[in-house]
């Protein structure tokens, strides 16, 4: 379709291609992984396609396909907003296949409505686990809660104001009320228009934050909240467009509601890149061309959302009109998320910035006081008394444990290193790591799929990521 002929039939697919690939790019920028590997090279050049061509289902498709395969090929190491896209990706990619085989007939739309259900699924799960998991003590104590340390960082000079333990708990009880209301908001017709506009908001305040790329996080989210946007918006989203468009001399791309915008933002990417505004480690210019694109989706949303709930749909056709097949991803990402009370793995569980603690038979959680541990590693800790190896000696001084299995994955990497260590009370001592046979590392496949973070000693668990 041309957005130009035909304005009430907007190609709602398009528009996400674009957010979602405008979301890998502001990640690769975020991390300056533009060519780190070539499953990374990939996912840019596939990225920027999509951005120019949004029109394109293969180039999507191909785009999804790069960035699981990146995904899978990083792990245990990946940032809990590239596994969500992963996880999106693979419903998109699944959803694909039955639309090739049964739903050609419903064009493009047929393929959006094929997987947008199963990946709204997966945001109600995301936000319910960021909020779960901060159902903890140490959250909830400001000296330590990592909603207060993320609004020292954003304050700077101002942050003398979390001297006041009013503001302290301000902001660890406002966090828990925004990620709370949001998806219940999204929920509703009713209160939709009002989820999407705080998410939105709530995202860009958070992708502020100077110390941290959050608004490489805040990219996924404003791609997956457009999902829940109804369809009148996209129909007067794809007019405006269609009007600037045409008053620039836009070329009539096919089925292409951003033609003005997604050329021009891969040309800045491009041009920042090559001149070395967009580096590993200064990434102001994303910072600069996310924050005009957030103000823009904010903007859009407040401009041409409809007015008094026109067109928003109830919660069973947004969440179950799809293939009931593919309810199976965000029902694995809800077991993903559930891993620390497991006794599994409390890494990438979406536990980030929680000051969650699941380890040493007992939990620092307000509900699940003891977690179910199917299996040891939680509860088999170790702490390094002294290395020549500096990651581990950090370790050491810093008086962080170790569970053992993470111990074993370190040590597989430098067979050549002296150990100290104390496991259950019985120190031991290795010239060697090879000479220890207790630290053979785990099979291969196991540590791709589990991974655990430091455990502190302390009574109140610091904030991490």
């Amino acid at each position: 379709m041309n957005v130009g002929s035909s304005p009430t039939s907007p190609d709602r697919l398009a528009i996400f291609a674009f957010l979602w690939a405008g979301a890998a790019l502001f990640h690769q920028a975020s991390y300056g992984a533009w060519t780190a590997s070539p499953t990374q090279f990939a996912v840019s050049l596939a990225a920027l396609l999509v951005c120019i061509r949004p029109s394109s289902t293969v180039l999507l498709l191909i785009l999804a396909a790069c960035q699981l395969v990146e995904a899978i090929t990083s792990l245990p190491w990946l940032s809990n907003h590239w596994l969500l896209t992963a996880w999106v990706n693979a419903t998109l990619l699944a959803a694909a296949v039955s639309w090739n085989r049964n739903a050609r007939d419903a064009g493009r739309d047929g393929l959006f409505d094929g997987f947008a259900p199963s990946a709204r699924a997966c945001v109600l799960v995301l936000y319910f686990f960021v909020v779960f998991h901060k159902l903890n003590t140490s959250f909830l104590q400001p000296e330590v809660s990592c909603a207060t340390l993320l609004l020292g960082a954003t304050l700077g000079s101002a942050q003398v104001l979390l001297d006041s333990p009013l503001v302290g708990h301000l902001a660890i009880y406002g966090t828990l009320a925004f990620e709370s209301a949001i998806p219940l908001m999204l929920c509703f017709p009713a209160t939709r228009y009002w989820g999407i506009l705080l998410g939105l908001f709530f995202h860009l305040v958070l992708s502020l934050n100077p110390a941290q790329s959050y608004y490489n996080f805040s990219a996924v989210t404003y791609a997956l909240l457009a999902l829940w946007a109804p369809r009148p918006f996209f129909e007067r989203l794809a007019i405006a467009l269609s009007r600037l468009g045409a008053r620039f001399h836009a070329p009539p791309w096919n089925s292409l509601p951003l033609a003005a915008a997604a050329p021009t933002c891969a040309g800045i990417f491009l041009a920042g890149v090559g001149l070395g505004i967009i580096e590993p480690r200064n990434d102001t210019g994303a910072r600069l061309i996310w924050s005009g694109f957030a103000v823009s989706a904010l903007f859009a949303w407040i401009r041409f959302a409809p007015a008094e709930g026109e067109g928003f749909e109830g919660s069973r056709a947004l969440l179950l009109a799809g293939p009931r097949l593919l309810l199976v991803f965000p029902a694995l990402l809800f077991l993903n998320g559930s891993m620390p009370y497991l006794g599994l793995k409390t890494e990438t569980s979406l536990a980030m910035y929680s000051n969650l603690r699941t380890e040493a038979n007992g939990s620092n959680h307000l509900i699940i006081g003891r977690p179910l541990y199917l299996a040891d590693y939680q509860l088999d800790l170790a702490r390094v008394i002294e290395s020549d190896h500096p990651g581990l000696q950090r370790h050491a001084d810093a008086g962080t444990l170790l569970t053992f299995f993470e111990l074993q994955r370190v040590a597989a990497a430098i067979p050549e290193a002296r150990l100290a260590y104390e496991r259950n009370g019985v120190p031991v001592t290795a010239p060697r790591i090879r000479d220890d046979p207790a630290l053979e590392p785990p099979p291969h496949w196991l540590r791709k799929l589990l991974s655990f973070r430091p455990v502190p000693q302390s009574q109140w668990v610091p904030c991490t990521h």
